[in-house]
């Protein structure tokens, strides 16, 4: 069997369109982070929804929040929400990575330390240029 050549449809290559309000950078992170499940749970942390927010990110988004006259008090539980988790990790890189540069977003989001299971910010940068590179 075969389709006749005149019953082929001819598809252009568009603009990727991300969930949630996420670009490609807090798509890859959300990735790495959750699995994209606003619903995770890191057993360890504490960490939580998409982008695995914990309390400190909270508290520096309300700092932020306050600073730039968003009328806006954020709590741990928006972090089961996604737009709201996209909208927290954007008020942060707009603040501290302003450049919006990948490197930056690795020590803004996972810190320049070691993590608990021995993992270091530049091997998490590893894991989310795996999926830039999709």
């Amino acid at each position: 069997m075969h389709a006749p050549e005149f019953r082929c449809l001819y598809i252009q290559k568009s603009e990727v369109i991300y969930a949630w309000g996420m670009d490609y950078l807090s798509w890859a992170f959300a990735k790495v982070e959750s699995s994209h499940d606003p619903y995770a749970v890191n057993p360890i942390s504490g960490a939580r929804g998409l982008l695995q927010i914990m309390q400190p990110t909270i508290d520096e988004a309300n700092r932020l929040a306050a600073m730039y006259g968003i009328r806006k008090k954020y709590t741990l539980d928006d972090a089961w929400s996604p737009e709201i988790s996209v909208e927290i990790w954007q008020l942060l890189n707009r603040h501290h990575n302003p450049q919006y540069e990948l490197d930056e977003a690795c020590r803004l989001w996972f810190g320049n330390g070691t993590q608990y299971d021995g993992m270091t910010w530049r091997e998490y940068m590893g894991k989310i240029k795996t999926y830039l590179n999709e």
